[in-house]
Formats: structure tokens, sequence, C-alpha cells
């Protein structure tokens, strides 16, 4: 009878499982209850509260600053940093640097790092050259010490491509207003032996040439910058960039196991007439099961696919295709065009006997975003669109087809 009174406990290993539950529900003030009701529980809540940080060096109205308070708290238990997996470093444009935190980390996996502008404008970009040595320096004892997987740089201008020869372990990209140059690398950086081998390229409004170069004819491209040669998952938004194609056609043809491929602009920023089907690699003609693509249509002469139908009839009978998503955003108070046989290319490429035997799914979304014009007339046409010009499509029970309209205020 006596073990009945003892009180009830459960193995370690449960209760770490039920925190691990907690936690990918992000539920932090759970586990920051949790941490303080028992010595034993501290360090395991430990490891996910502290396992994503976010710092921004922004200084508020009463001089408070999170950078300088994570320093605090580093230098009252620097066993904190340990559990630090993600780091998210927003810094202030122009400002003076924060103290320097990001030296004390050491095994940090996913890294994002940028600026924005103080006060009300946050659309402020900032120079490399003028970020503070200060902060370079601790930047590169970071990268140097920490296997970054992930890193994501936004609002940088003319950043040295020779950064990006400072990590070997780097699998995820993201580029958010950033230019790349030629400029030399200065400081305590290191350069790893090989190019980092990208799984995952995400671009969005950044020019990033130097990194991405397509050789001239007969020319043997010198070593890259990036290995781009597995990647899996290419995703490209552009605002006003003629020369965005260049940058897409050369990921294509180097990427030889591509799985997903997402684009995003308008015309003739984007436009995949004569580029896709002769650009791919051969290899990824046996991998690619997503195409995405989000068209931004001003005027009434633009094709809503962007030629994106006549390069799917180029790789007909050669393909794994499983999904196809379009996206198609018509601009504030303008019209795309309502001509049946345009809508209609789509059903009629994807008709073709064998030539896409895996498609599984075929999504279409029209977002018309009107300011003060009537709409509800060019929103029936586009209700008859779906009816008429997609009968393969909607008759295929094999294939999931979906064409919705939405229209939203500005």
């Amino acid at each position: 009878m006596a073990a009945f009174n003892q009180p009830a406990s459960l193995p370690l290993d449960v209760v770490e499982l039920v925190l691990a539950e907690v936690a990918s529900d992000n539920d932090m003030a759970t586990l920051k209850n949790c941490s303080l009701a028992s010595s034993v529980l501290l360090p395991m809540c430990r490891k996910y509260i502290f396992s994503k940080v976010e710092l921004d060096s922004t200084v508020d109205h009463s001089g408070a600053c999170q950078v300088r308070q994570f320093k605090r708290l580093l230098d009252h238990d620097p066993s904190i940093a340990n559990y630090i997996r993600a780091l998210d470093y927003t810094g202030v444009c122009d400002s003076k640097p924060a103290p320097p935190v990001l030296k004390h980390l050491r095994r940090v996996t996913s890294f994002t790092f940028g600026f924005r502008s103080s006060g009300y404008n946050l659309g402020g970009t900032q120079e490399w050259k003028t970020i503070p040595s200060a902060l370079k320096n601790s930047l590169a004892t970071f990268i140097r010490y920490n296997k970054l997987t992930t890193l994501h740089l936004f609002r940088i201008q003319s950043v040295p491509a020779a950064l990006f020869n400072c990590f070997p372990h780097l699998r995820k990209l993201v580029l958010y207003c950033v230019t790349i140059s030629n400029i030399s690398l200065y400081g305590k950086f290191f350069k790893a032996k090989k190019a980092p081998k990208l799984v995952s390229l995400f671009i969005k409004n950044s020019n990033v040439g130097p990194l991405i170069k397509l050789p001239a004819k007969g020319v043997q491209m010198s070593e890259p910058m990036l290995d781009l040669t597995s990647l899996e998952k290419f995703e490209c938004g552009v605002d006003e960039d003629p020369t965005v194609m260049n940058i897409v056609r050369p990921i294509l043809k180097v990427a030889e196991s591509l799985r997903c491929l997402a684009l995003s602009g308008s015309h003739p920023d984007i436009d995949f007439l004569g580029v896709f089907s002769s650009d791919i690699n051969h290899r990824s003609l046996e991998t690619l099961k997503t195409v995405r693509l989000h068209p931004m249509i001003e005027t009434q002469e633009e094709d809503p696919y962007l030629n994106l139908t006549a390069e799917l009839e180029q790789i007909a009978g050669k393909n794994v295709v499983e999904d196809i998503v379009l996206c198609i955003s018509i601009e504030t108070d303008r019209r795309c065009t309502t001509d049946a046989s345009r809508w209609n290319q789509l059903d009629r490429v994807l008709s073709q006997g064998g030539g896409f035997p895996f498609l599984q799914s075929v999504e279409i979304k029209v977002i018309v975003y009107h300011w003060s014009r009537e709409v509800a007339d060019f929103q029936s046409r586009l209700e008859e669109i779906r009816v008429s010009c997609f009968p393969w499509l909607r008759g295929n029970k094999d294939v999931e087809f979906s064409f919705e309209v939405a229209i939203e205020d500005v």
C-alpha cells in the first residue's frame, strides 16, 4: 500500500515527448511555465524556447534594444547559446552598431540577416560597404563557426559574390531585395574549398547576375559560386526586371533534379516562349513534378499563361509533371483577354494523348484587383471561361481541376 502513497511521476522520455508536442504548436507560454516548474524541466524547455531567436537592433523610445538585452542574457548564462538553431537578425540602416552577439553562437543552422529603415520608411536597403566593421567581423566569426544550411538575406545592396564561398554546408538560399556585386570581400571571412550545393533557391526582386552566369558558346564555365546541379526547388519573383530570364535560363540548364519550378512576374519580364523547353536540363524533365506560375496581367494583349502552354506542348510525352498551379493577377482596374481561344490553349495542350500521363491536378485562380470600376460583367465573362474553355480538364476524373475567380478591393 505504501507504493500508492508515492507521488506519480512520468518517465523523462515521455515528458520530452509532451514538451515536443507543445513546441510543435508553438505554445511558448506553456513552455515558459513548465521551465519554471522544475529544475529538471528547465533545460528540456530551454531547448525549444531558444531554438529560434529573433533579434532586432532597433532602439525603442525607452532606450531598450533586443540585441543588447540578449547580450546581457548570454553574459549571465552563456549555455543558452547552445540551444539556438535558427537566428533572425534585423539591423537598422545607417544606425550605430548593436553589441556583437553573433560571435557567441556555435550551433546555428538557419540564419536570416538583413536590414530595414528606421522611422516610417520600411523599404530602405543597406549598402554592404557601409555595414559597421564590428558587425562584419562578428558576422565573419559567426559564419565560420556555424554549419549554416539555410540562409536568408534581405534588403542588402552590393553583397560581394565571394561571400557565398563561405557557406560550404548551405542547402537553402533565399534572396529578397538583394544585389550581388563582384567587389572584393574584405575582413575575417574565410573561403571554403568548394561551392555550396543548393537544393532550394528563392530569388525575389534581386539582381544576382554575378552568382549565376551563362557561359559563352564554346567557353568552359569557370568554377561557380553556387553548385546548382542538385537544385530541387527554384522560385523566382520579379517586378520590372528585363534581365530576369538571363538568370532563369542558366539555372534551368544546370539543374539536373528539379522538382518544383515557380515563377512570378509580368510580360515581357517573364516570358516562357522559346525558353522553357529548350533550356531545361533533360534530366530535370524526369523529375519536375510541380510548375507554379503567378502572372501579373496589365493589358488585354498579354497571354494569361505567359506563353507557358507553347512550351508545355514541346515537352508533351517526355515529362512527369503532376501539378500545375496558375495564380493570375489582374492589375487595378485593368482587363485581361477573355478570348476563349487563348484560354482554351491550356486544355488543348494537356489533353494530348499521352502528353502528360502523370498529371494529377490543375489549379487556376484569377484575382481581379479593382478600385472603382464595375467588375460584375468582367467577372461573369471569366466565369464563362471556366465553363467553356476547359472541357477536357472538367471531364477528366483522373485530374483534379479547379478554376476560381476572386474580386478584391485595393
